[in-house]
């Protein structure tokens, strides 16, 4: 029900119609606010009373007395109050936080000490596999060089040292070609490797919480999803 506020005016008018004999249902005089109808029944009431000898006014008319007034706005009913279980839940969720967010901040050096440890040793470890390859192809190179000096024993050195530098131009640019083949293959795998990673997302389970003016309900649940990319 709409109610409307009270101005100086109408208290003064309930104040008159609660002192009428024809009145059987009081309306309070401090009231700060009274309803549609309320307002009516005391200016029908009022209709053929006379002038107030204070003020000198006696005009109640139903919209003399609404002058002024306006809609009544009730306040917000307080919160409720907090239960002791959901101030101690609070508190306990508050701890469990703050332990997470400290074994996160001690996990996070050794974490990082770990990844640099472990990208010195790939780094170590690719440097050591180009010297093997260089080391492999210097020496077939040498070898195909020896082995065709060797071979053209019978020659002139002119034409033994030139057929040797020949034979070792070969080898060299053959190996180059299958290492650079070889290399193309291991990066294509590998980035083949990294695209499935980035496709792929591992499913998440845990527990939340749910505050509510009801209380704190404890909801668990699950959700994740797969794919490859």
């Amino acid at each position: 029900m709409v109610q409307l506020t009270t101005t100086p005016r109408l208290r003064r008018a309930v104040r008159i119609y609660n002192a009428l004999p024809t009145t059987t249902t009081p309306l309070p005089a401090d009231a700060v606010a009274l309803s549609h109808e309320q307002i009516r029944a005391v200016s029908r009431a009022l209709a053929h009373h006379p002038a107030d000898s204070d003020s000198g006014d006696g005009d109640y008319t139903f919209s003399t007395l609404l002058r002024g007034s306006g809609i009544f706005h009730a306040p917000p009913a307080p919160a409720p109050a907090k239960t002791p279980e959901y101030i101690a839940l609070m508190a306990r969720l508050r701890r469990d936080e703050e332990e997470r967010e400290y074994t996160a901040l001690l996990a996070a050096p050794q974490h990082a000490a770990s990844t640099s440890i472990l990208s010195e040793d790939e780094d170590w470890k690719l440097v050591k596999s180009q010297i093997s390859m260089i080391f492999n192809v210097l020496l077939s190179v040498l070898a195909t060089a020896a082995a065709v000096w060797k071979v053209a024993g019978a020659w002139d050195v002119a034409a033994r040292l030139g057929v040797a530098f020949l034979a070792a131009i070969v080898v060299a640019v053959a190996e180059v070609v299958l290492l650079w083949g070889y290399l193309g293959r291991v990066e294509e795998a590998g980035e083949k490797e990294r695209q499935r990673g980035k496709g792929e997302v591992k499913g998440a389970t845990g527990v939340s919480w749910i505050v509510g003016l009801g209380g704190v309900v404890e909801k668990r649940g699950s959700s994740g999803m797969g794919g490859k990319g």
